[in-house]
């Protein structure tokens, strides 16, 4: 369900996503597949299992 969210609202806006504790990824949104969700940052790509987010915000 958060795959089709992000598909719909945050693909190619700038975002932080928190996963718990310390992790907290941020980048340019570029996809949300399978329950992956792709961020942009510096030329490179992180992949994040969307299962685990426990929140995300736009920047």
């Amino acid at each position: 369900m958060l795959d089709k969210f992000i598909s719909e609202h945050l693909i190619n806006k700038e975002i932080e996503v928190y996963l718990g504790e310390n992790d907290v990824f941020e980048g340019k949104a570029i996809g949300s597949v399978d329950s992956v969700l792709s961020l942009l940052k510096d030329g490179k790509i992180t992949y994040i299992s969307i299962p685990q987010v426990k929140c995300i915000w736009e920047k």
